[in-house]
């Protein structure tokens, strides 16, 4: 198995170094992937990580304020509501991960410019979008 680490792109972003509140860190998790997601889910709150979630852009706009994550790890290619629409419409000061399949670097620059405070590469290992997560929030 290739070393995983290396499909993290890093962004400066300064809206990225929120407080961090007492308790469980709060991801939302936006993807249509069934099988990944609840393969995300489970190795997340291995971590410790608390995780909601949302099968498309929609759903994780409507778990936004209820939910107040730390963290947003968002795919792009989704029904109803896609990654990218997800990034247009969504300006709050919470981080954006995406963890997406696509290797196109004009995604990854577009993911970037649209707000995205780092981009990770599918598949990707638990470890590193642990580490990740560690580094954003």
């Amino acid at each position: 198995m290739h070393n995983l680490i290396e499909g993290i792109r890093l962004k400066q972003n300064s809206g990225v170094g929120l407080t961090r509140r007492p308790g469980k860190q709060r991801v939302l998790l936006v993807d249509d992937d069934d099988t990944i997601r609840h393969m995300l889910t489970y190795g997340l709150r291995t971590f410790g990580y608390e995780v909601r979630q949302a099968k498309n852009g929609a759903e994780g706009f409507d778990l936004l304020e209820e939910y107040d994550p730390d963290i947003i790890v968002l795919d792009l290619y989704m029904p109803e509501m896609d990654g990218l629409a997800f990034l247009n419409r969504y300006h709050g000061p919470v981080p954006v991960l995406v963890c997406s399949g696509s290797d196109e670097e004009q995604d990854i620059q577009r993911t970037l410019e649209k707000g995205a405070a780092r981009y990770l590469q599918k598949p990707v290992s638990l470890d590193a979008l642990h580490e990740a997560i560690g580094a954003l929030i």
